[in-house]
């Protein structure tokens, strides 16, 4: 089955990735008091951009961000759909089908695995971009001064050093964890809903109980 191997994967990814943001930070129930952003400061207006100002969110920004976050083609290849497991995973579903479909409907099948598989490869990129927005539009509206004692990389903040980045910090972790599921659920939903028209499209479902439907 395609999608509880991909699921699962992913799954235990996110879990790793999230017990890496929040590791090696000193915690006390101060900070745990503030482990949500200032929900007056995130309904005030941006403050206007200027160079230093940019400068110094891109830098909060880039040093918050880990290796585990950041797409990485080599890394992700064993995961991805090449035309050998599209070739078994067509075979497979032929042999449970019991009937004969015309050569086109396998060939929309074919294109259909390949979107998908090109979709998800794009989920880290798309799930650090959501990431790097939400973190910027909270930091859009810091005064300087505040950005510039922010401008420590996030990891070396300890609650009692500096309870309210440590808290933020910990907020835009737990903000990547669910932007991850969303971006996974959006690929996955996107995908069923191919496959549901073109079975849909092909009949399938008139002579097939378990075939592709929403």
């Amino acid at each position: 089955m395609l999608f509880p191997q991909f699921c699962s994967l992913r799954a235990f990814t996110l879990a790793m990735l999230l017990s890496s943001l929040l590791s090696g930070c000193s915690v006390n129930g101060n900070s745990a008091n503030a482990s949500a952003p200032d929900a007056a400061r995130l309904r005030a207006a941006p403050l206007p951009d200027t160079p230093q100002r940019v400068a110094l969110i891109n830098q909060i920004i880039d040093s918050s961000i880990i290796p585990a976050m950041k797409p990485d083609p080599v890394k992700d290849a064993p995961s991805r759909l090449t035309p050998e497991k599209i070739d078994g995973l067509i075979t497979e579903r032929k042999g449970k089908l019991g009937f004969t479909l015309p050569e086109d409907y396998w060939t929309l099948y074919r294109q259909n695995l390949v979107a998908f598989d090109e979709e998800a490869a794009q989920n880290k990129a798309q799930t650090l971009k959501r990431y790097s927005d939400e973190y910027r539009s909270r930091l859009q509206r810091l005064d300087d001064q505040k950005l510039e004692l922010w401008a420590t990389k996030p990891k070396e903040q300890s609650s009692s050093n500096n309870p309210e980045a440590f808290a933020e910090y910990k907020s835009l972790a737990i903000y990547y964890f669910a932007a991850s599921k969303g971006v996974l659920l959006e690929t996955i939903n996107h995908h069923l809903d191919r496959m549901a028209q073109m079975d849909q499209q092909y009949a399938v479902c008139a002579r097939y109980a378990e075939c592709w439907k929403r």
